[in-house]
Parts: structure tokens; C-alpha cells; sequence
């Protein structure tokens, strides 16, 4: 094994997700590890009105994903490990599994559910359909 994906949310359970992920990573004869967040797409037929601007949303939401990656980012150094750090917008489990097909991963450890400030993102239905498209196995951590 020698990349390792882990989606994540903020979620206390796509935190605990993290943690196997290093300790996987690193039984794998350190295995690349890369952390990956999905914010929601912005439906372009909302109106936000003239106080908000569309891209102050999608500014914010990109603010949220990243902080959510510098979180873990720390939980990555404290395990005295190393991870790369990617944002990709739209339908999470979609975009998870074709990031994972794309670059080539060999593993998915993700958490079995979300409950962050994210929501919507990893509730069941994400990991359900990651493991249906995905080209590689996934493990769930609860």
C-alpha cells in the first residue's frame, strides 16, 4: 500500500478515521497519506441578495474547508507524520471516490458519519457511496 486517502469533515468519527489512517500509513512502510475535505457546491440559482455575494459564500465555505484542514493537519504533526491537503467542492462521496481513481489511491478510511459544521456532508449516505464507486477498498472507522 503506498497512498492512503482520508475524507474528513471535523467530525469526531472522520477524526478518529485520521488517526487509523497515520497508523496505517506508517505500518505500510509509509505510505503516503493525504487528507481531503469537500465543501458543498453553491446552487447558482440562489439569490443571496445585495448583502451577500455569492462568492463571499463560496469564500466562506472554502475558509470553513480549509480550517477544518489545518485541524487536522495538527492531529497529522502531533503523530509525527506527514500529509498533503486538498479542497475539492461538490457532492462528497462522488468527488472522493473520483479523486481516489484518479490520483491512484490504494486505500479510503473515512468516518462512518459526520456531524460538524459541515453537515450534509458525511451523513451515512457519503461513506455508502464511496464504497460503492470507489477502485480501491475502504475502511470505516467508528
Amino acid at each position: 500500500m503506498q497512498k492512503i486517502l482520508v475524507p474528513i469533515d471535523g467530525s469526531e468519527n472522520s477524526l478518529r478515521a485520521l488517526r487509523e489512517g497515520i497508523k496505517l500509513a506508517r505500518i505500510s512502510n509509509q505510505a503516503k497519506l493525504t487528507i481531503l475535505t469537500v465543501a458543498p457546491p453553491i446552487d447558482p440559482t440562489f439569490e443571496y441578495g445585495p448583502w451577500l455575494t455569492r462568492e463571499q459564500v463560496e469564500e466562506a465555505e472554502k475558509r470553513a474547508a480549509e480550517k477544518i484542514l489545518d485541524e487536522a493537519e495538527k492531529i497529522v504533526k502531533e503523530e509525527g507524520y506527514q500529509a498533503d491537503k486538498v479542497v475539492l467542492v461538490g457532492d462528497a462521496g462522488q468527488e472522493i471516490a473520483n479523486y481516489a481513481a484518479q490520483k491512484g489511491y490504494d486505500l479510503i478510511v473515512m468516518g462512518s458519519r459526520g456531524m460538524s459544521p459541515l453537515k450534509g456532508i458525511f451523513l451515512g449516505s457519503v461513506s455508502t457511496k464511496v464504497i460503492a464507486l470507489a477502485p480501491c477498498p475502504v475502511v470505516i472507522v467508528k
